[in-house]
């Protein structure tokens, strides 16, 4: 064994242990693995298995390799396939930071990692298909099992080429927000593509000029040594993050894993809450969310405050009101509520609320006796810091916050959802007004805060004590339309059809209420139908016993207490919809009863679904 070899092992030895220990740290601290960690582990994985391959560089693994040529291919495709599929996820997860910090408040995912897994298995298949079809595995002139030089080879070396550069377009494109939240993370994550990006560079560029010319024996080495330093350098740019070093020893010296998204954190803490400690790539996201959030509550709160001023504005053609706090505003309004008003006055003096068809939303509010300083209150209650932790995602993207005294619900809408209502105001103001009964979710105002362009609505809270209820989200489809596995019924949990159906739950009333109910539901349904919108619920609530109503969405039957109302109104049919309905109808067996559908078939099937649901109480 020369010294190469020897160094060619120590490197190569050094990288799989670093990598096998980083895999290790995701198995032990399960916060690790959250979205989008999980992305990170797969990289972890792939990079494993890439440095092993290495391991065939030593002289006395090449001339073994060189009489077992079958072993030797197998190996080539495991390894192109790993380094493949490495690079498809740190993009992928270069994406997904993109993403978060333009889209705040997106939490949803599930879609995203669907393309991602799909990408990265077609890249790797074609890859290896192709070459096992065209015998380009085996030993490389470099002495790796790997591809032979040739065209394939070639389009490999493009590949993480192209690859490398997508991502330091993506890390030159949040630059300005890495530097801001100017994380530990953050700059573990742009090491790790400085990492990559020196190793793979240097290693496949002498590949790719061995391709081209005839290269001396010492820089083959030199691309031997760099190519499997990879995983070294790697994992270490991953590991030395002091935050999650403290995290791992706790979780040694307390044997416990610490979920940190499991902890209660005060309204000021979350204004305080500093991205420096994120240790994960879920905390950070999830911190992220925690800052947007913070700052709409606040904002709103100073907005429905008493002494403010407003600027009122068009934009598209309609009327909107823009409310923008200087520092005095916020020493009169904010101080007497937080006791560290330094860091405040300098976070909020930047940000403006701007809010729309504000006449329109003055009269909702009136009609549904709700003040000002009602909103007000809710907004600042420090008891709000408990509800934090119920953040929920709804299927759209949004992110879903309930104040502590459930008395309103904040959701995140998009662009084309806020064109949607803007276009849709006028009759759904004029329904709302003519029916008091109408089950139609009372939307109490629509507003932007910025810097972000985070638009948000605020409704009425339709189930109130949700722990207490058994809670059903119904579109009418039974296709996909289940939550868990069991036919068992929780309560707090926002359950689907088939789940309703299998509940064998009805809603018994006398003939003259039933005859009302489905009037008024069947109303507001054909206002829905009308504006074209879709993919709109019927969210139905049932507590136990009798009792005082809730709200305006209660309903008093025989046996239970419920509450109706009809959410998620902003949905039209457009091109993403369509899309979305060609996509699943290639592989469902129903298309049709599925829950996206063209506005005029979604109602018919909904309006047949929940007119069953109401029957004639037998007395």
């Amino acid at each position: 064994m020369d010294a190469f070899d020897i160094i060619a092992l120590l490197t190569t030895s050094l990288s799989v242990l670093f990598t096998f220990f980083t895999i290790i740290i995701h198995l032990l601290l399960k916060d690790l693995l959250h979205h989008p960690g999980h992305l990170v582990f797969i990289q972890c994985v792939c990079q494993l298995m890439s440095s092993l391959h290495w391991y065939t560089t030593l002289k006395s693994a090449s001339s073994y390799y060189s009489d077992n040529e079958m072993q030797c291919e197998i190996i080539g495709v495991v390894a192109v396939i790993s380094s493949v599929m490495f690079f498809d996820y740190l993009l992928a997860l270069s994406l997904e930071i993109v993403i978060k910090l333009k889209h705040s408040t997106g939490v949803i995912y599930k879609t995203r990692n669907r393309i991602y897994h799909i990408y990265s298995l077609a890249t790797s298949c074609i890859f290896s298909s192709i070459g096992i079809i065209t015998k380009q595995f085996g030993l490389s002139p470099s002495g790796t099992c790997s591809l032979h030089h040739g065209p394939l080879r070639l389009a490999y070396m493009m590949f993480l080429f192209a690859n490398i550069i997508c991502i330091w377009i993506i890390v030159l494109y949040v630059w300005k927000d890495v530097k801001k939240n100017s994380s530990s993370l953050m700059f573990s994550y742009v090491m790790v593509v400085l990492s990559v990006s020196i190793t793979i560079t240097i290693s496949q560029t002498i590949d790719l000029l061995e391709y081209f010319f005839k290269i001396s024996s010492a820089s083959r080495d030199t691309a031997i040594i760099f190519g499997s330093l990879t995983g070294t350098c790697i994992s270490l740019s991953r590991l030395l993050n002091k935050t999650l070093l403290r995290k791992l020893k706790s979780y040694f010296s307390t044997n416990e894993n610490i979920n940190s998204s499991d902890q209660a954190i005060s309204l000021l803490e979350f204004q305080k809450s500093s991205f420096e400690a994120s240790s994960t790539f879920s905390e950070f996201f999830q911190n992220i969310t925690r800052q947007t959030l913070s700052r709409i509550i606040t904002l709103v709160y100073l907005r429905f405050s008493e002494q403010l001023s407003e600027t009122s504005l068009l934009e598209e053609g309609y009327e909107y009101k823009e409310f923008k706090f200087t520092e005095k505003e916020y020493a009169e309004i904010v101080m007497e509520e937080y006791e560290n008003f330094e860091y405040l006055k300098g976070h909020l003096h930047k940000n403006t609320i701007r809010e729309y068809l504000p006449e329109l939303f003055k009269r909702i509010r009136e009609d549904c006796i709700i003040k000002d300083k009602d909103i007000h209150e809710s907004m600042i209650l420090h008891m709000n810091n408990l509800s934090y932790n119920k953040q929920e995602g709804g299927g759209s993207d949004a992110f879903i916050f309930t104040t502590y005294d459930e008395k309103f619900v904040v959701k995140t809408v998009t662009s084309k959802e806020k064109r949607v209502f803007i276009r849709m105001s006028e009759r759904y103001g004029q329904r709302i007004f003519d029916c008091k009964e109408s089950k139609l979710i009372r939307i109490l105002g629509l507003f932007k805060v910025m810097p972000g362009n985070v638009n948000f609505i605020i409704m009425e809270n339709a189930i109130p004590n949700k722990d207490k209820a058994i809670i059903f989200d119904l579109k009418g489809s039974l296709i996909d339309r289940v939550v868990g596995n069991s036919l068992g019924i929780a309560r707090g949990i926002i359950l689907k059809d088939q789940n309703f159906v299998e509940s064998n739950l009805k809603v018994g009333l006398s003939e003259c209420a039933l005859e009302h109910i489905k009037k008024v539901i069947k109303e507001d349904f054909d206002l829905l139908r009308k504006e074209k919108v879709m993919d709109y619920s019927l969210l139905l609530a049932f507590y136990d016993g009798d009792g005082k109503k809730f709200n305006r969405y209660s309903l008093q039957t025989g046996k239970y207490m419920c509450n109706i109302a009809i959410i998620d109104i902003l949905q039209e049919y457009n091109l993403s919809k369509m899309s979305e309905k060609k996509l699943k109808s290639i592989y469902k067996k129903n298309p049709d009863k599925m829950s996206v559908a063209e506005p005029n078939t979604y109602y018919n099937r909904i309006l047949w679904f929940t007119m069953d649901i109401f029957v004639e109480e037998q007395v």
